[in-house]
């Protein structure tokens, strides 16, 4: 069976939550995955893109273009997911394929940069074989603000 790959649709977006848990993060309803989408569509450009497999969403990368004073932008995959029971069959590269894709026809982009979390050694030398270097080390620093309702 072939795996395809699509933009999202609002019926992907349930399946989308229940992939994010594997990487550790909490699954997001429904309901709560369109509504970050819909605010993405009030920002920069970005895309989000599906692989199918045998009618299942299987993995989905999100990709996005960043306006950067120094740089002029770049492209950036913010997230890119493939169900475990998949993996090494091809998935993630159709994804980062159709965002590599997007990023030059939407955007023009030069380059794509990604992330990945130091533990990930696996996903690192996936993207190593799909011509990713890494750049240098660095830190996240990351600090939680107060949201409007809770300084009232």
């Amino acid at each position: 069976m072939s795996v395809t790959v699509r933009p999202f649709r609002i019926e992907d977006a349930e399946r989308v939550g229940e992939l994010m848990v594997p990487l550790g993060y909490p699954q997001v309803d429904a309901e709560t995955v369109f509504a970050r989408v819909e605010r993405l569509v009030q920002g920069a450009p970005f895309n989000v893109f599906v692989a199918e497999l045998a009618g299942l969403v299987v993995g989905w990368v999100h990709v996005a273009w960043y306006v950067n004073l120094i740089t002029g932008g770049y492209a950036e995959v913010c997230a890119l997911v493939v169900d475990e029971g998949c993996q090494r069959r091809g998935v993630g590269k159709k994804l980062i394929a159709a965002a590599e894709a997007w990023a030059v026809e939407a955007t023009q982009a030069d380059r794509i940069r990604l992330g990945s979390g130091v533990h990930r050694t696996e996903a690192h030398k996936f993207y190593e074989s799909m011509g990713y270097t890494t750049q240098r080390a660095s830190y996240v620093f990351q600090k939680p603000l107060q949201t409007v309702t809770e300084r009232s």
